[in-house]
């Protein structure tokens, strides 16, 4: 499983917006986007995105992402994120068919719901899978969402 870390998430960092109380959302996108490709991990913003080809399936919706934790793991030097696992389809219970596949989620820091404030912290390969009617729930790894560290 491929992650991408953007520019956003290493300027939140200096700015001191990388604490546990951070609120945190994710996307879902589909197989057109080029969040991963070249060039892309530049990104301050959403708006920097070249596409962002998010779920289009009825009943899709972002997802908030609970009890969110970031914290230092000092043992492997490192930042855990992780937060409760939750489902995107905004209580609905379902999402109908999405038009090409669904293949990364999205974590953002979530400014105010609008692209050129809402800053990408990283993103991960998932899938490919499809929407088709039905709950989309995601579990997160016990170990964390992700995590950030130098190499």
């Amino acid at each position: 499983m491929a992650q991408v870390v953007y520019q956003g998430y290493y300027d939140d960092l200096a700015a001191g917006y990388v604490v546990g109380t951070t609120d945190l959302r994710a996307r879902l996108v589909m197989s057109n986007t080029t969040i991963a490709d070249a060039g892309q991990e530049d990104a301050q913003t959403i708006s920097d995105f070249t596409t962002l080809d998010e779920v289009d399936g009825v009943g899709y919706a972002m997802l908030d992402l609970e009890n969110v934790t970031v914290a230092y793991d000092s043992a492997n030097d490192r930042l855990v994120i992780d937060a409760d696992d939750g489902d995107f389809d905004g209580g609905t219970g379902s999402i109908a068919a999405s038009s090409r596949q669904v293949t990364r989620v999205l974590i953002e820091r979530y400014v105010d719901g609008t692209d050129p404030n809402d800053v990408p912290w990283l993103s991960i390969d998932i899938g490919p899978y499809t929407t088709s009617g039905g709950a989309f729930d995601v579990i997160w790894n016990s170990l964390g969402i992700a995590y950030v560290g130098s190499a």
